[in-house]
């Protein structure tokens, strides 16, 4: 009898210490109904304007919830979310497509609904998000930059093509990422579209960008590095985002101009919204993601990063002026394609390309 008093308590015990772990830790709710917490994970170059003026905004809107900020670029913020799948400590992630993308083929995001989010309404920047898995709230096209002063100086051209990149003229002059980074991957696919090729068919984008490897002395890894070599004139030309163009030129104080080359340009969809899988706190992060549709917010983030809205917002003439670019010949690549490929592209550069650094073909 003690023997089956025995086992029957450790039974019961068993079963109480099975349900406390299965049980989902409930999230506190404020008075306005919506969770007093709420995680966003978003790009570096983000930190200051979601600290000082986007999250301040929003806690007027629902005082109770405390929004924290985690800051790094679409593949980290992934990676996190990722690691954490079993135990989401991010609730909304902001990141580029290609991650985004990534985080959908891993089943990282829940599905988004104009119910959700009515600000949805308000978009007009046609994006081919998978099945509602996010919601774009800014973009920016790449764009090659260059330095009109350092240019002039030395005789040197303003480019027209993509393929002028790689002329003998500018030996030691392109600060360009490597294809880690999303400007460099931007810089392969468009050498393959100016050659007859596309991400589809990149071997062209290879070819060429295997000439400007001949003619530079590294690619950079840290963006941080080709601010410093435009900065200090060893560089004089860079592709990159028209928005990090724009804030550069300000906060370097240098005489930057930009061109759309003759074979177009990408339209990078850098801002994708999205809400992570089993978030602690998904009302809050619904609710943020439709504040970021906002008027203020939209207008916010042209006129303090220069970042083109999504939506119809009025914004100065001046930020107007600045985001204009020509889309006439604007590409939006096949991400599909690019998160199938992307790693063989880079063992490939790393193979085939790096080795080519600096020496005569």
């Amino acid at each position: 009898m003690k023997r089956l008093l025995f086992y029957v308590t450790i039974l019961i015990l068993a079963t109480i210490l099975l349900a406390g772990c299965g049980k989902k830790e409930e999230a506190t709710v404020g008075s306005d109904g919506v969770e007093q917490e709420l995680v966003v994970a978003g790009n570096q170059d983000m930190t200051d304007l979601m600290n000082q003026k986007i999250f301040k905004s929003f806690q007027e809107k629902y005082p109770d919830t405390k929004v924290t900020y985690i800051p790094g670029n679409g593949a980290e913020t992934a990676a996190k979310v990722k690691a954490q799948k079993n135990s989401p400590q991010i609730d909304v992630a902001i990141l580029e497509i290609n991650s985004q993308i990534d985080g959908y083929n891993n089943k990282l995001w829940s599905p988004l609904n104009k119910e959700d989010i009515p600000s949805m309404n308000k978009i007009v920047h046609e994006t081919n998000i998978p099945e509602n898995s996010g919601v774009p709230v800014f973009y920016s096209p790449h764009v090659v930059s260059y330095n009109k002063e350092l240019v002039e100086s030395k005789g040197l051209p303003v480019l027209t093509s993509w393929n002028d990149l790689a002329l003998p003229e500018l030996k030691g002059k392109v600060a360009l990422q490597d294809p880690a980074g999303s400007f460099g991957r931007t810089a392969l696919i468009m050498l393959a579209y100016a050659n007859g090729g596309s991400e589809s068919q990149i071997e062209p984008g290879f070819k060429k960008l295997a000439e400007i490897a001949s003619n530079q002395s590294t690619f950079y890894k840290n963006q941080s590095f080709i601010n410093q070599a435009l900065q200090d004139d060893s560089a004089a030309y860079t592709v990159w985002a028209l928005n990090r163009h724009h804030t550069y030129r300000e906060e370097g104080n240098l005489p930057l101009e930009f061109v759309v080359p003759k074979e177009g340009v990408y339209i990078s969809n850098s801002g994708i919204a999205t809400l992570v899988d089993g978030a602690k706190h998904p009302n809050a992060a619904k609710k943020f993601i439709d504040f970021m549709l906002s008027d203020e917010v939209q207008k916010l983030l042209a006129e303090d990063l220069y970042l083109n809205p999504v939506t119809d917002v009025k914004v100065s003439s001046e930020v107007a002026k600045k985001l204009e670019f020509d889309k006439s010949n604007s590409k939006e690549f096949d991400n599909n394609v690019i998160s199938s490929e992307f790693p063989k592209w880079l063992e490939r550069f790393n193979q085939e390309i790096s080795p080519l650094i600096g020496k005569d073909m």
